[in-house]
């Protein structure tokens, strides 16, 4: 079947999930023209991907800054209809058979308009639909979080959450399903090695002065370029990030739903920082610390770092009962797929 396959660029969880199943369902026999953003257009650059104006969110000091995204949006999105007569020729000229929107609207609306069948598959489609009790002060957030992400696709023939379950099951009207997990993290043979990799953005560098004074070694991404300071190594390169993340024995990271089904697939208690007034890293964190497998703090402090750090035997227990099927995510898109085949 010709899928048009829409992806989300903001960050790089979106991409990634995308890099695995794409290759997947060209292996079934499917031919797949990606539209996407981005970070998205570098990161699936060696797939057939057509570029488009998309949904971006605008960070400042360590947070989601809501003004100045729906600002910087409202300029920016409407350009695609600048374009949209090239636009319409791509899907005219590739004729899909199905659409498979990751969060990105124009797919969406390409499917109502011309009555195709839509599978909305997204981990975004967890906190949607979920009934996870929240606290008062994240109702608010929770709300537009959910309002925005409904909008991008208000419908949907199939609709399929990428959890943190290791149970494929439906509930509501959605297959909620395991995380897609890179085939290069699938492949490593995870150690437990004494350090802690640290994932974070520049914003977060508050957080050198505590590791600083803390007693551990730590391997850091994304605050500085190449290095070393006493007992935190700097590196730049991602091409070390996965190695480096099989080997550690415990990652104090965001809260982005990729890295976090990464570290639990490889068995890595994990701290997590959430960007705060983005709901969706907020819910992930209650998320994994019902599961008592990490600890979340908006603003980490010492104390709570170490106490994470002294207790990484208990989540690593509780790890031990979370067992991911990498497989079964993929099966279960395929099995959507199947199901619109024209006979």
């Amino acid at each position: 079947m010709r899928i048009l396959y829409g992806v989300c660029g903001e960050g790089m969880g979106h991409a990634s999930i995308a890099s695995e199943v794409i290759p997947f369902l060209e292996r079934m026999g499917h031919t797949i023209k990606v539209f996407t953003y981005g970070k998205g257009i570098s990161f699936l650059k060696d797939f057939d991907v057509y570029p488009i104006r998309g949904l971006l969110i605008s960070y400042e000091e360590g947070k989601v800054n809501r003004l100045k995204t729906i600002y910087s949006n409202m300029l920016d999105f409407p350009k695609n209809f600048l374009h949209m007569g090239e636009i319409k020729k791509v899907i005219e000229d590739f004729k899909p058979e199905i659409c498979i929107s990751d969060n990105e609207p124009i797919v969406a609306q390409t499917a109502y308009l011309k009555n195709i069948p839509l599978i909305s598959f997204s981990a975004l489609n967890t906190f949607v639909f979920s009934d996870v009790k929240k606290p008062f002060s994240k109702k608010s957030s929770a709300l537009i979080a959910k309002a925005v992400t409904r909008a991008i696709t208000p419908r949907a023939q199939r609709r399929i959450a990428i959890s943190f379950s290791d149970k494929t099951f439906n509930k509501g009207g959605v297959t909620y399903t395991s995380p897609v997990i890179r085939t290069s993290i699938r492949e490593l043979k995870p150690r437990k090695e004494d350090f802690i990799v640290v994932y974070l953005a520049k914003s977060h560098d508050y957080i050198l002065k505590i590791l600083d004074r803390l007693d551990e070694n730590f391997v850091v991404y994304g605050m500085q370029g190449a290095g070393r300071k006493e007992n935190i190594i700097f590196r730049r390169t991602p091409e070390t990030f996965a190695e480096d993340l099989g080997n550690c024995k415990a990652i104090i990271s965001n809260s982005g739903f990729s890295v976090v089904s990464e570290a639990i697939y490889l068995k890595k208690p994990i701290f997590m920082i959430p960007i705060r007034n983005q709901y969706e890293q907020f819910y992930n964190c209650l998320v994994l610390q019902n599961k008592k497998i990490g600890e979340f703090s908006e603003r980490p402090t010492e104390k709570e770092i170490k106490l994470f750090l002294e207790n990484l035997e208990r989540y690593e227990k509780s790890m031990k009962n979370i067992n991911f099927d990498p497989d079964e995510p993929l099966r279960v898109i395929e099995d959507a797929v199947r199901k619109f085949e024209k006979k």
